[in-house]
């Protein structure tokens, strides 16, 4: 094993919750990934439903922006396969998950993508760093 994949083990296993884990902890981590993903969408209709020519405008580019990031996913998924904890015995699983490829998380990568979009725009830059944070938890 490679010094990176060690790392990247060493630090899974500290985040990863076991059977001690508080029952609050565990429902947090998972509303935080399964469920904030659900805020793109909800603010690129908000958008496009309520805002005016210039917000259309930024959730058009945030949709091509998104379509292009998850064929790079794919892309990054196919040429360097890495299996999801799961798949190798690592650490303890509470939802099931698809056995796909652990790496690049594709939902990190949609509210990152939305994130950059907003920073760009420069109207939008202080939600775009918020929602930048918000990738890196659910990139967690």
């Amino acid at each position: 094993m490679n010094f990176l994949e060690s790392l990247n083990q060493s630090l899974f296993l500290l985040i990863n919750a076991d059977p001690a884990t508080p029952a609050w902890r565990i429902h947090a981590a998972m509303l935080v990934a399964n469920k904030l993903i659900l805020l793109v969408p909800g603010a690129l209709a908000a958008a496009w439903l309520w805002g005016g020519e210039a917000q259309r405008s930024l959730a058009l580019k945030v949709l091509a922006s998104i379509a292009v990031a998850l064929f790079a996913s794919y892309l990054c998924g196919a040429l360097w396969p890495h299996p999801r904890p799961f798949m190798v015995g690592l650490g303890q699983a509470f939802f099931a998950h698809k056995p796909t490829s652990s790496f690049p998380s594709n939902h990190t990568i949609i509210i990152a993508t939305l994130a950059f979009a907003l920073i760009f725009d420069r109207r939008w830059a202080g939600w775009g760093y918020a929602t930048l944070l918000l990738a890196a938890v659910v990139g967690l």
